[in-house]
């Protein structure tokens, strides 16, 4: 019995030694939450606008809604590839918010960014700001992005990516993130 116990207790404390030297591996590869977050905010002239609709696609598939009551969003995700993440203006909010003739009947915006996934275990933190402004009579889209995520060995790293386009131009991607 006593045998037993004590052989027991060994593979135990193995177990735990083991953990507690990558305890990190174990986390990142077993992290049971969403893979994906982070923040957006969204505005025009600096006015923030709350009425659009959130989306997250992943590869070429199909859209999957946000479902969202904040400006957060949350995506199980994880898996290695492209995931690209918008917003879209219905065609009359733009319009209601600047008075600008030019947006009466032009269409819905979608606003969003590629996100390049290049490991399933990351844990990654997007967050997104998306301004809308006029310079000069043409109306640009101001996007500025900051990621945090994981190195190889563990480590947070934060980078940031900044883009400014004419609205006009925008077709699909605003941005892409990632190697």
């Amino acid at each position: 019995m006593k045998k037993r116990l004590l052989t027991f207790a060994t593979i135990i404390v193995f177990i735990l030694a083991i953990c507690a030297f990558n305890y990190k591996w174990i986390c990142y590869r077993f992290y049971p939450f969403d893979r994906i977050t982070g923040e957006y905010e969204i505005s025009v002239n600096g006015k923030e606008i709350d009425a659009v609709d959130e989306y997250y696609e992943y590869e070429i598939g199909e859209r999957i809604r946000l479902e969202n009551n904040t400006e957060n969003f949350k995506i199980k995700g994880g898996a290695y590839g492209n995931y690209t993440i918008g917003f879209v203006l219905k065609d009359d909010t733009l319009y209601q918010l600047t008075r600008d003739e030019k947006f009466i009947g032009y269409g819905d915006v979608d606003l969003s960014i590629d996100y390049f996934n290049t490991n399933w275990w990351h844990i990654s933190s997007l967050d997104m700001e998306f301004d809308i402004v006029e310079e000069n009579g043409e109306w640009y889209v101001c996007c500025d992005v900051q990621l945090k995520e994981p190195t190889e060995d563990f480590k947070i790293i934060t980078s940031n990516t900044s883009r400014k386009i004419k609205l006009d131009e925008i077709k699909k991607s605003v941005l892409s993130i990632g190697p």
